[in-house]
């Protein structure tokens, strides 16, 4: 494969991991976590054909910059320049996908917890004396 061909690949791979972080993103907000699974093996495969590209590129050009192979003609400035931005607008978006699934898992472990039986809870019964060691929970507390 050619070193054009190889950029043009990778190009392609971070617009396809942009929308799919999109996705994600709106998943997430919407809270249909049964599609989640998939995105992550979408996001899997598109890492896999990253890796096997640069693993390809790096065949190709050794150690050479993004500013060395614009030096000696072999890809255009613009074209590193759309890479860059989209690698920026990925890290950006996975980033906040990451925020908002840590939101919702600590949304789960609050509501688990609120559910939860409370283990050693001081509690008094209807004659008024303390009663200690009583698991309570939401269900079985009295208002």
């Amino acid at each position: 494969m050619e070193l054009k061909e190889i950029i043009t690949n990778q190009k392609e791979c971070l617009i396809e991991l942009n929308e799919l972080l999109d996705l994600e993103k709106e998943v997430l907000i919407k809270d249909r976590a049964c599609e989640i699974p998939e995105i992550v093996e979408k996001k899997k495969l598109i890492a896999q054909k990253m890796s096997l590209l640069e693993k390809e590129r790096i065949e190709l050009c050794g150690d050479k910059t993004s500013s060395d192979l614009i030096k000696d003609g072999l890809i255009d400035k613009q074209t590193i320049r759309t890479m860059q931005i989209l690698l920026a607008s990925a890290k950006e978006k996975g980033e906040m996908n990451l925020m908002l699934t840590r939101q919702s898992l600590n949304y789960i472990r609050m509501i688990i917890s609120a559910l939860s039986p409370s283990k050693g809870v001081i509690t008094y019964g209807n004659s008024g004396k303390a009663q200690d060691n009583q698991k309570t929970s939401i269900f079985t507390t009295k208002a």
